[in-house]
């Protein structure tokens, strides 16, 4: 974006960033279940915005003191607020780096987090996100697209075209005797004659993996059998459904 007497003009056409804009302003009106919503004390010590956000997301609410009880105090309304935004804003942005991705995919080996930084920084203040915790969702997000380029699944998901292939999909489930749903499907193509559903979460486990995983997926197994379901409505396929957490860069399969 360049700046002439104050005044933002649109970035050229075929920048990634013109791509970017119109889809963010879509995306934080359509984007649900960014965030997990266990609201254990360890999830309210990940979500809470503090200086040592990303130390406490690697180890815990902090340090113990050795020999003295726990005096640790519980985040603040402000912080779990300040904190779940910054998650949701950093999964939006994310989402459509990825979008991006998909439906360009020499993407994957030129896009570079850190000549973008500013340009991301720049949108994480137009959704509104407050200056102090722009540093904490820029590096969620940086730390996303890097995992997902050095990656076996980010290459299989991201450098070639797929068939078939649909990112952020608007798709509508019209059940006899209830309302219709809508849902927004992060990815989704067609690839040896079977569907891929794909949702990615912006999750971290604190301690054990395999508990993780079995939470997220007792959590999102319904919301992604409901994208199957609606998609399978129209085109019946052979269908896998996995959640995609490209911060630990794991693909974990869900049973139909």
């Amino acid at each position: 974006m360049e700046q002439d007497d104050g005044d933002l003009k649109a970035p050229d056409g075929q920048s990634l960033l013109a791509f970017l804009i119109p889809r963010i302003s879509d995306l934080l009106y359509q984007r649900i279940d960014v965030e997990p919503q266990t609201e254990t004390p360890a999830y309210r010590c990940f979500r809470s915005a503090t200086s040592a956000f990303l130390d406490a997301v690697q180890t815990g609410c902090g340090p113990a003191v050795a020999a003295q009880p726990e005096t640790h105090d519980a985040p603040t309304i402000e912080q779990v607020e300040s904190g779940s935004q910054i998650r949701r804003h950093a999964g939006t942005l994310t989402h459509a780096i990825l979008e991006a991705m998909a439906k360009r995919p020499s993407l994957y080996g030129t896009l570079d987090p850190a000549q973008l930084a500013d340009t991301w920084a720049q949108e994480l203040s137009r959704m509104g996100l407050e200056t102090p915790d722009i540093p904490q969702a820029l590096d969620i997000v940086t730390r996303a697209v890097t995992q997902i380029q050095r990656s076996q699944h980010g290459a299989w998901l991201f450098q070639a075209p797929k068939s078939h292939d649909a990112a952020e999909l608007s798709i509508m489930r019209n059940q006899t005797d209830k309302p219709i749903e809508k849902f927004i499907v992060d990815r989704t193509f067609v690839e040896n004659g079977t569907r891929y559903i794909i949702d990615y979460k912006l999750s971290e486990p604190e301690n054990d993996l395999t508990e993780f995983l079995q939470q997220q997926v007792g959590q999102y197994r319904s919301q992604l059998l409901g994208y199957h379901s609606a998609l399978n409505a129209e085109h019946p396929l052979p269908t896998k459904l996995f959640l995609y957490f490209p911060l630990i860069d794991h693909l974990e399969e869900v049973a139909i």
